[in-house]
């Protein structure tokens, strides 16, 4: 290489530098055109496409050269400041319900709370009623009742038997048990009839407490007994034991083997 091209090329060194620093936009295409001249080097920047005058002769090189090595990793930076908080998100869904979990311990048991003062003393309550009673009569001597109608239903045909009546005070809310025991003998020559019923009130309820008729054969005599409970309407009542004999036949006579017995029990309700 002579010293001209030498120097030549130097200062195509010299023009690329001054080319990259000061003048981007010939560089922008990224081929720089040149000139230089073969007489004393010098070097002048055309456009793309433009002749070189004599004695100059055309060059070109690229505007950017090969790329270079990576360089080493820098330092890692400070943190930077927190930034603000951001905006509160939205309510999510409703998880599911968690399965029960198991029974706790029972606690201890707490202290004994004070004694409280005594109530006020409540008002009377209503009178209660009259317990069980029980009222009773025997019959006092045999006796034989007159005819009767002849009709075991007709009250009318009835006599008292000897002690067989008594009173009852009956309070409210009870009801009154009857019973009845006697027999009727015979002392006539063939069968005869007669009838026996307990009383209430001077009648009787052919539903509640029907009457008893009763065959008694020749010489002997036949039992009876009547036994029933009824609600009576609060206050004094009279009880008692009836009997008749039958069409124009005298020969029954009541109480005559054992006396007759009346009893009133009194139940409460």
């Amino acid at each position: 290489m002579t010293r001209k091209m030498f120097a030549a090329m130097s200062a195509i060194g010299v023009v690329c530098v001054w080319m990259v620093a000061g003048s981007t936009a010939r560089a922008q295409s990224g081929v720089i055109n040149a000139c230089v001249n073969r007489t004393n080097g010098q070097v002048r920047i055309v456009s793309a496409g433009e002749a070189c005058r004599v004695p100059e002769v055309a060059v070109t090189w690229n505007a950017a050269g090969p790329a270079g090595a990576t360089g080493a990793t820098g330092a890692t930076g400070a943190t930077g400041a927190i930034g603000p908080t951001g905006p509160t998100g939205a309510t999510g869904p409703t998880g599911a319900v968690g399965a029960t979990g198991p029974t706790g311990a029972t606690g201890p048991t707490g202290p004994t709370g004070e004694t409280g003062a005594t109530g006020a003393t409540g008002p009377t309550g209503a009178a209660g009623v009259t317990g069980q009673a029980f009222f009773q009569v025997s019959q006092s001597s045999p006796f034989t009742p007159p005819n009767g109608s002849g009709v075991t239903l007709n009250p009318a045909g009835y006599t008292t038997i000897t002690g067989m009546s008594l009173n009852v005070n009956v309070p409210a809310q009870s009801f009154v048990v009857v019973t009845s025991y006697g027999d009727v003998a015979n002392n006539d020559g063939g069968a005869v009839r007669a009838d026996v019923a307990v009383f209430i009130d001077n009648t009787f309820n052919f539903t509640v407490s029907a009457p008893r008729s009763l065959t008694v054969e020749s010489n002997g005599f036949t039992p009876y007994g009547i036994s029933f409970a009824t609600a009576l309407a609060p206050g004094v009542h009279n009880f008692s034991v009836r009997g008749q004999n039958y069409a124009g036949a005298t020969a029954g006579v009541f109480g005559q083997t054992s006396p007759g017995l009346l009893t009133v029990t009194i139940v409460k309700q």
